[in-house]
């Protein structure tokens, strides 16, 4: 890197740099592993999982300096460089104009989709609160068949700071995936291929934020979100999110003074948060899957009839939430729950959920998904 490189980058790193988490009060000392036995155990796992060789990885970290910068609130072009792409006007505007008119688009389109992830998440975990805690143990046991608690979601307002740092490390990556989309080459050198399907969700995404209608842009970050969850076969080179698993982790085993500003160093406005360490991240992924998933069974359920969709969601709409409206404590699970699950619609309901949480969420070997390599790290000892 050039001089020049460096001291911008100092400009934006520096000790008074604020980031997206100040107001959590993020912490700067927190090890993203804690033994070399894990160090040992995550480079096995991604030596196995073909994550970004040491040319594609040289290119991640390149390119997420060149993202925070071009989307934080004091972009500069020296770390953000002007993309190798054609414009679509005949007369280009001037470096400075054009450098303007970028980082504007930029911002706001990072902006948009961090508003969508929240308010998509929020949404399906407040979907999630209404489900008795028989379904809720069936998503913890289709990743962990020893579970003993319900799932459990993280909208209690004390909760609200985890909440935020969980739904981030799916917001990077959203927000990430799409800057380096609409940069030429930016993803093929960091060795991701995007499949037909993935790239439409892409531009999905970006036609949604140029309509300026919320619900369709939620919608759309949603369906990315859920067919990567819902990928079978996945390799980190074509699934976004199986990808971002292998940046995450190798981030994570880099050196302690490897300032990559994924997993250590203090970026201005930086997206993610330093003080969830590689456990954390990977319980993110893991926990926002499940409330996906969740909804996604209930979408994939075919009652026997329309008397047992009715008792269902019936029973659905009977939770109580006012403690969500009220802002109180998440209160513990009910012992007395009326809804006990036991008749023909809800065994039917809950046999249809446990098949797709195993077929989505599992870590048996003969299901291949983003989140059984999830659950692998995480059984790691030490998570």
């Amino acid at each position: 890197m050039t001089l020049a490189y460096d001291i911008a980058l100092m400009g934006m790193t520096g000790v008074t740099a604020q980031t997206q988490f100040t107001r959590f009060d993020e912490r700067w000392d927190v090890s993203m592993l804690l033994n070399d036995i894990r160090v040992q155990r995550y480079s096995s796992w991604l030596n196995g999982a073909g994550g970004p060789i040491d040319e594609q990885w040289i290119a991640v970290k390149r390119n997420w300096i060149n993202f925070l910068s071009a989307t934080s609130t004091r972009p500069d072009a020296t770390l953000a460089p002007t993309p190798n792409a054609t414009h679509s006007d005949n007369e280009q505007p001037s470096g400075r104009e054009h450098d303007i008119e970028r980082f504007h688009h930029d911002r706001r389109v990072r902006a948009a989709i961090q508003v969508a992830i929240f308010n998509a998440f929020d949404r399906e975990e407040r979907l999630a609160e209404r489900w008795p805690q028989q379904a809720r143990l069936i998503l913890n046991r289709a990743g962990c068949s020893t579970a003993t608690q319900p799932f459990r979601t993280l909208r209690a307002t004390a909760d609200l700071g985890k909440r935020r740092r969980y739904q981030a490390v799916w917001a990077s990556l959203v927000c990430f995936l799409v800057f380096a989309h609409g940069n030429q080459d930016m993803l093929d050198e960091m060795g991701l291929v995007l499949a037909e399907h993935t790239e439409d969700e892409v531009i999905d995404i970006l036609a949604a934020i140029d309509t300026g209608i919320q619900s369709e842009l939620d919608a759309a970050v949603r369906v990315l979100c859920v067919n990567m969850i819902t990928d079978h076969a996945p390799t980190a080179s074509k699934n976004p999110l199986f990808w971002w698993l292998t940046v995450l982790v190798r981030s994570a085993i880099e050196p302690l003074q490897e300032m990559d500003y994924i997993s250590r160093g203090r970026f201005l406005m930086n997206i993610l948060s330093m003080d969830l360490d590689l456990c954390g991240r990977l319980e993110a992924i893991q926990h926002y899957a499940k409330v996906l998933v969740l909804d996604k069974a209930l979408d994939l359920w075919r009652p026997y009839s329309d008397d047992w969709a009715l008792q269902v969601n019936r029973d659905l709409d009977a939770a109580n939430l006012d403690w969500l409206d009220e802002g109180k404590d998440q209160p513990l699970f009910d012992e007395d729950d009326p809804r006990t699950c036991d008749s023909s619609a809800w065994r039917s309901m809950l046999e249809n959920l446990n098949r797709w949480a195993l077929a989505y969420l599992s870590t048996r070997k003969d299901i291949d998904t983003v989140l059984g390599e999830v659950g692998k790290l995480l059984s790691t000892e030490g998570c």
